[in-house]
């Protein structure tokens, strides 16, 4: 005779994980709402030195920086990781040598950001009375020891919420983690804008620390005073200093469950929601173009892997000299400009101007590569 036993919960009675995760939240499989939290993922590169203002790092992750000075920046991703937690990258930011900042001012900031789509965050039942408690639990290194904060802010009402951890030993890994209030006034719209940046400061002058943010309240926006409070590390101030991040991972519940480790295909496919690298280096092909102009001008398909966030994307193209070429009847070199038509999010049509003549109005060519260095990608994160 068939049965069946249902249960709202398992907790075992000697640890939180064994032998099953003990979680406040709901689901086991994929809790972690931070994408390439494993700094996995990097598409655009993997290094990139004397860097100022706002920069993407590995995908998903950018840093932010607002009226530095000297300062200047390596970043990129890093072999650097604590391989005995399963980790074999991570997200880095060193100050370049020679260009550390003399003095923080007031309005200086260096942050490492990460933006939740809103349709992402509808888990977290903000703006009601059920608003859920979360924690963020993460890896981290640094050169300079000393209190850093991290903070939430929500878009939707200018709200932040923030605290602080210590790192307690240069050049040691540590795990961190911090639990957040829900937010029981403000809600969080249910489409493909900004709905949670979570922000890790490296750097913050005192215009960014003076507010508690123990609770959620205004903040303005993301970088106000509410965004660093209690952070004192004086991180940018010597060229020695680094800074290097890996494991991040923020789940409902007031438990900080193991890193939920995923495939390093689902990593990419949730990655290219937001920017997907078409091709890079010699040889590969990007598609069939027609001809029109006498075959001086064409356009090529291009169907994107994974559907993108909006069709509001940017196309980035760079290589040295003519870093495409049309191949007919012979090998033209070409370029391509950046425009593009009839886009959505699945795929657009993309202008490439070929150095001379490829063939006849209405003709067909094969796009490809045609250097090293060449590398074409349609970026659409915030």
């Amino acid at each position: 005779m068939p049965s069946e036993l249902r249960v709202d919960k398992v907790s075992s009675t000697t640890s939180p994980y064994d032998p099953v995760f003990s979680t406040t939240g709901g689901a086991l499989s994929h809790r972690n709402m931070i994408d390439n939290g494993a700094m996995a993922i990097a598409q655009r590169w993997t290094t990139n030195a004397d860097r100022h203002g706002d920069d993407y790092i590995v995908d998903r992750w950018k840093t932010e920086m607002t009226n530095e000075d000297q300062l200047r920046v390596t970043i990129g991703q890093s072999g650097t990781a604590p391989n005995d937690q399963g980790f074999v990258n991570s997200l880095y930011v060193s100050v370049d040598s020679g260009d550390a900042e003399t003095a923080i001012a007031a309005d200086e900031y260096v942050k490492i950001v990460t933006y939740l789509e809103g349709l992402d965050c509808q888990r977290l039942r903000y703006g009601t009375s059920n608003a859920q408690t979360t924690t963020l639990s993460f890896w981290v290194r640094a050169k300079l020891a000393g209190t850093y904060a991290v903070s939430l802010y929500q878009t939707d009402g200018n709200q932040s919420i923030g605290g602080t951890y210590t790192i307690n030993a240069a050049d040691t890994w540590e795990k961190k983690s911090l639990t957040f209030a829900g937010n029981t006034v403000n809600t969080i719209a249910d489409d493909n804008t900004k709905g949670i940046q979570v922000q890790f400061t490296l750097m913050a002058g005192s215009n960014y620390t003076a507010t508690s943010n123990t609770s959620w309240g205004a903040n303005n926006s993301h970088a106000a005073g509410k965004m660093a409070h209690g952070h004192t590390a004086a991180w940018g101030t010597s060229d020695t200093h680094d800074f290097y991040i890996t494991g991040v991972q923020w789940e409902l519940g007031s438990v900080a469950t193991p890193f939920e480790h995923r495939s390093h295909a689902e990593y990419l496919a949730k990655c290219q929601r937001y920017c997907e690298l078409l091709v890079e280096g010699d040889d590969q092909g990007l598609g069939i173009a027609l001809e029109y102009n006498n075959g001086s001008s064409l356009f090529v398909q291009v169907w994107f892997r994974t559907a993108k966030r909006s069709d509001q994307y940017s196309i980035t193209a760079m290589g040295s000299g003519n870093y495409l070429r049309a191949r007919r009847t012979n090998n033209i070199g070409a370029t391509a400009d950046g425009t593009f038509h009839n886009r959505s999010t699945g795929g657009m049509l993309m202008y490439v101007q070929s150095a001379s003549d490829v063939g006849i109005d209405g003709g067909a060519a094969w796009i490809e590569t045609n250097a090293p260095s060449a590398k074409i990608f349609v970026d659409d994160d915030f």
